[in-house]
């Protein structure tokens, strides 16, 4: 598999278990707070987009997400969201930060297609886990006054932080 976005944990046991970092109510929540921003990054409805979890086969505690086009004989948009996932990012964190709910809503996480999950979801655990990286990416005024070339990151370096902000 290529780089993304990984958790690392302990066991298989630990894959469904809920805590900050990890666990079947981050992956979805992720899962569905990417899927919503990109298709407001690359302006396809959002029924065109979906995704998945899974563990990584033969590497124990990695885990990975899987967008796919959700179309008849695809249409691209992976590889549209791949070309601007900096940007994804970003309205993910924007669109989990700005909303008023208590922890998901149909502002911000919930579909009709994912209802059997929304109590599972969980807005703040996704905004626990991309603000720093989101920081990292495009520091805020102050940081780029402070250090002005602060937020030139090559590819490699945000592949390192992905994988560095949830070990």
């Amino acid at each position: 598999s290529g780089s993304g976005i990984t958790s690392e944990m302990d066991d298989q046991s630990s894959f469904i278990s809920d805590h900050s970092s990890g666990g079947l109510s981050f992956w979805r929540s992720l899962t569905y707070a990417i899927l919503a921003s990109s298709a407001q990054v690359i302006d396809v409805p959002r029924a065109e987009l979906d995704g998945l979890f899974r563990p990584v086969e033969n590497e124990p505690g990695i885990t990975e997400l899987v967008l796919y086009d959700n179309v008849a004989s695809g249409a691209g948009h992976s590889k549209k969201i791949a070309g601007k996932f900096q940007e994804v990012l970003e309205r993910t964190l924007g669109l989990v930060s700005s909303c008023s709910c208590g922890s998901s809503c149909y502002d911000c996480l919930r579909t009709y297609t994912n209802q059997i999950f929304h109590d599972d979801l969980d807005r703040h655990l996704v905004r626990r886990f991309l603000l720093p990286i989101v920081e990292q990416l495009r520091p805020d005024d102050r940081q780029k006054a402070f250090a002005p070339h602060s937020s030139r990151v090559d590819g490699e370096r945000v592949t390192l932080l992905l994988d560095r902000a949830v070990r």
